[in-house]
């Protein structure tokens, strides 16, 4: 199980035995190389812990609360406040994680993650309770199940990724985000410890003194995350996000080596100039990878295939690329993350504003009309094309604000099953609700506007399930560590006060941000608008992924498998190669394809 993580943590495997536990942890080290704190027994050896990730408050919390038997490092922080505090501690703890902790005297295991689920932690309860970092290494033993579970696979075609608790098997589940489940004497009990909720009944400060708070509550994010004998950079697009934070670490004395993305062929998916520019100004060492369309074709070939579990967001591809060079110098990235869904920053805020407001003076089917006629005459290709844009809002338009990115983005929005699914499969989801979470989360925020409403249904999968994924999956498979500032538990704690106008001003979003980048950055930084870092998907699969696409959906593959009508994916491919865009579609099922042919019982390592 463990060699099936190597890439994780490359510099090492350690193992511990303490009664019926075996923990298993690969080290990515960031102090010591070959120092293996991990796994730690207690003093009393009545506790084994073990975890992924980084607790980045470790130091005052050793400092308030003492450690097991003062030993240096992390784990034994976490074993003294799981004596204090019991299952509930992870709330006092400011990072991104994965826990374990056996306890064998109660004869127990504990799980839990952190609050957005940056660090993957998967779980199978039979017989015996297995838990890894990712599906493949559970797939290593005997017990771990291998029937895909076809309601997971309807969510996944609709929301680009399987939302948590959820996974693509039956019988194996996530632990949830910002949540902890204890196993003891066959009984398991789950609970959240942290839940994204707007805290409205904090009162807003003015505005200056809420940019003052913002700067240095992301200051001290920053901060955070520069100690270490081992060095980090950061991935840095022409924008905002990833440039505030250069700039702060610079601020603190540290020139972080910046890595870009260069796509030589498709100018409008290329920011390497801009982020060039911010580089030079920031006096940063940079690097810019140029990613042809051989290139990028060739690192879906051998990253699908390797996927823990398939997240069909485009810059995977990139993002990969982007890790496996800024890991021959440097061991953790900054990402900018999370910033455009606390900061409402993506383009589908502005435009909900300016379609809310069409509304007011045209019938929902008038703007459709618009959205429709748009969507026929303007191209796809172009990244963010009015097009593009025009086709998918076409199709969200009459649907609630928290629905409408996945109405707009997703690839098979639940009307569209019927078409794709097998009546076999179908009879599995006649009762599934694929945005339950989102409701769920919304339902809490009864005077929500429409512009938070969206905010929170992001927040609550998007971001977790589809972009930390992504983001967890490409850096890691090089062995680099992706450490996210705009995630710091105290600066989301004041992110969520903050009332939506300063967030969203007119069509601006991230505002307060941008004024206060301002004090760090040229104007025509701090005023970009976000382009988003994405790949020529239609150019890819009409190009040199043709043939693997076609391979990939072989109708004869697709009929045996017995889940998706295979003349319907056929027609999908020859009517993309005719012209037609079908690439979010085909990417999807590209993606899942990629997966499931790897993961077959028959192919199990």
């Amino acid at each position: 199980m463990a060699a099936a993580v190597r890439h994780r943590g490359p510099e090492g495997l350690y193992t511990r035995c303490l009664g019926q536990a075996h923990f298993a942890y690969q080290q990515l080290a960031f102090v010591a190389v070959g120092r293996a704190e991990q796994p730690y027994a207690s003093a009393d050896e009545r506790l084994l812990v073990v975890f992924n990730g980084e607790i980045y408050n470790h130091a005052e919390l050793r400092r308030d609360y003492g450690a097991d038997n003062q030993a240096p490092g992390e784990a034994p922080v976490l074993l003294s406040l799981y004596r204090r505090f019991g299952p509930a501690f992870p709330s006092l703890l400011n990072g991104m994680f994965a826990i374990a902790i056996y306890d064998r005297e109660a004869q127990s295991l504990y799980l839990a993650r952190d609050r957005f689920g940056k660090k993957p932690l998967y779980y199978h309860s039979g017989p015996a309770m297995l838990f890894a970092s990712e599906l493949s290494a559970l797939r290593r033993h005997p017990a771990c199940p291998a029937e895909i579970d076809i309601p997971a696979v309807a969510q996944y075609v609709s929301l680009n990724a399987v939302p948590g608790p959820h996974t693509l098997l039956r019988g194996v589940h996530k632990v949830p985000a910002g949540g902890w489940l204890l196993l003891r004497a066959g009984t398991m009990r789950s609970e959240t410890y942290w839940q994204i909720a707007l805290q409205r009944e904090k009162p807003a400060a003015g505005i200056a003194e809420a940019e003052c708070e913002l700067e240095k509550r992301l200051t001290k994010a920053v901060e955070r995350r520069l100690p270490s004998e081992a060095a980090c950079g950061v991935f840095l697009s022409g924008g905002l996000d990833s440039a505030i934070l250069a700039a702060m670490a610079a601020r603190q004395g540290v020139k972080l080596p910046a890595f870009s993305a260069a796509f030589p062929a498709n100018p409008s998916f290329d920011e390497s100039e801009e982020a060039a520019a911010t580089a030079q100004h920031l006096g940063l060492p940079h690097s810019v990878v140029s990613m042809p369309l051989a290139d990028l074709a060739a690192a879906a070939m051998q990253v699908l295939p390797a996927m823990d579990e398939p997240v069909a967001d485009h810059s995977l591809l990139p993002t990969a690329l982007l890790a496996g060079h800024a890991r021959q110098s440097v061991k953790a990235v900054f990402t900018g993350d999370g910033a455009d869904e606390l900061l409402m920053g993506y383009r589908l805020f502005a435009l909900l504003r300016v379609l809310q407001g069409v509304q007011r003076v045209a019938t929902t089917a008038l703007a459709g009309a618009a959205l429709q006629w748009l969507a026929n005459r303007r191209p796809a290709e172009r990244n963010l094309s009015v097009g593009e844009a025009s086709r998918h809002l076409a199709r969200a338009l009459r649907h609630p604000p928290e629905h409408q990115y996945y109405r707009a983005a997703g690839a098979f929005p639940q009307e569209d099953w019927a078409d794709l699914f097998t009546a076999e499969a179908r009879e599995q989801l006649q009762q599934l609700a694929p945005y339950a979470a989102v409701d769920s989360v919304v339902s809490r925020h009864g005077n929500a506007s429409a512009a938070e409403r969206l905010q929170l249904g992001m927040m609550q999968h998007f971001l977790r399930d589809v972009i930390l994924t992504k983001l967890d999956r490409a850096t890691m498979s090089a062995g680099l560590e992706a450490r996210s500032p705009f995630l710091d538990a105290d600066l989301v704690d004041f992110l969520l006060t903050l009332p939506p106008q300063w967030k969203l001003r007119g069509l601006t979003g991230k505002y307060l941000l941008r004024r206060m980048a301002r004090r760090y950055l040229p104007p025509a930084v701090a005023d970009r608008r976000k382009r988003g870092f994405r790949v020529p998907v239609s150019a890819l699969l009409r190009g040199p992924l043709r043939g693997f696409l076609r391979d990939h959906l072989d109708p004869t593959i697709v009929s045996r498998q017995g889940l998706f009508h295979a003349g319907y994916v056929r027609r999908l491919v020859e009517e993309n190669e005719q012209g037609r865009d079908h690439h979010r579609r085909l990417w999807s099922l590209l993606c899942f394809q990629c997966w499931r042919q790897g993961w077959e019982p028959n192919n199990n390592g």
